[in-house]
């Protein structure tokens, strides 16, 4: 099969680009909005789905608003993206086979992962002697609806990192490269996600998204800790497509970042940090490694030609 022209893999840095920046620009005008449903339905009664929208609205702080408007600028401007691309919408299936492990590999990434991360983050509360005390009949209440949360979310992102991102990628030069730029794109992506501290002085202020982009990529509050916290993204962004390209199919990917979003739920829960800040961060990227290449070590596919790819 002919390979794609490289403008395909460009338009996904413009397309990504495009979303961040009318994102980061209408950020502000959704803040306002957002906060002015809230002040109309306040001490009014509504229907439920309006009194659950302002509730939200009343509730979130500005970067809560600000990846909001992100992700509705790539949502609108998705379709637009795919009509773009010279392969088609069906490009994400490039390379995938159909998995009769599917099912074993989805279970085992999710459970390998989400237990190893778990473990990280309960030994650095015992070993800092803090942490949020969540009682255990909650933490039951709440795993089933995190499992399918974690699972759901998993599916779409890999669908579109490892399936579409990556297919992409994979046509328009050679594998070493398509996966480090894989690896890149899904730190940047996730980069944008505002940590836990990090906000604006002033909403209202003119520019204040860019503000907020700006807080995000900038080395602060020292290079060390930025470092800290863009490798773990890197090397899982990383991991997921090599497991993507060594199993052939998105079953592996899904579980393991399945695995990771129902850690990194669990971890703002009782730690109050994301999973990619700090030194137990690198562990478990070190470990998600380990895991991989344990379970894809004995995953033997047809390896195409360069005419099939």
């Amino acid at each position: 099969m002919r390979r794609m022209v490289p403008s395909d893999a460009l338009k996904v840095w413009l397309y990504a680009a495009a979303a961040v920046w009318f994102g980061t620009w209408t950020s502000p005008l959704l803040y306002n909005f957002g906060k002015a449903i809230a002040e109309v339905c306040e001490n009014k009664q509504t229907v439920g789905l309006i009194e659950w929208l302002a509730g939200m609205c009343r509730a979130a702080d500005f970067p809560a608003f600000f990846k909001a408007a992100i992700w509705m600028v790539a949502a609108g401007l998705f379709y637009p993206f795919l009509r773009s691309l010279s392969g088609g919408w069906m490009v994400w299936q490039n390379g995938l086979q159909k998995n009769p492990n599917s099912l074993r590999h989805l279970a085992m990434g999710f459970l390998s992962v989400a237990v190893g991360f778990l473990f990280l983050i309960a030994t650095t509360i015992l070993i800092k002697g803090h942490g949020q005390k969540i009682p255990l009949d909650f933490l039951t209440k709440i795993s089933l609806g995190a499992i399918a949360g974690a699972l759901t979310w998993a599916t779409l992102q890999e669908v579109i990192y490892q399936g579409l991102v990556l297919g992409i990628f994979l046509r328009s030069m050679p594998r070493p490269a398509a996966l480090a730029l894989a690896a890149v794109f899904f730190a940047m992506t996730h980069f944008l996600e505002p940590p836990v501290g990090v906000n604006v002085v002033d909403p209202d202020a003119a520019g204040v998204g860019f503000e907020l982009l700006g807080k995000l990529f900038h080395p602060s509050p020292s290079i060390g800790t930025w470092i800290l916290s863009w490798i773990p993204l890197v090397g899982l962004g990383g991991f997921l497509a090599y497991a993507r390209c060594a199993t052939r199919s998105l079953a592996l990917p899904i579980g393991i970042h399945a695995g990771w979003i129902f850690a990194n739920h669990f971890s703002m829960m009782l730690s109050g940090r994301p999973l990619q800040q700090g030194w137990p961060a690198l562990i478990g990227i070190i470990y998600t490694g380990f895991i991989v290449f344990r379970i894809t070590r004995s995953h033997h596919v047809h390896t195409p030609s360069s005419s099939e790819v």
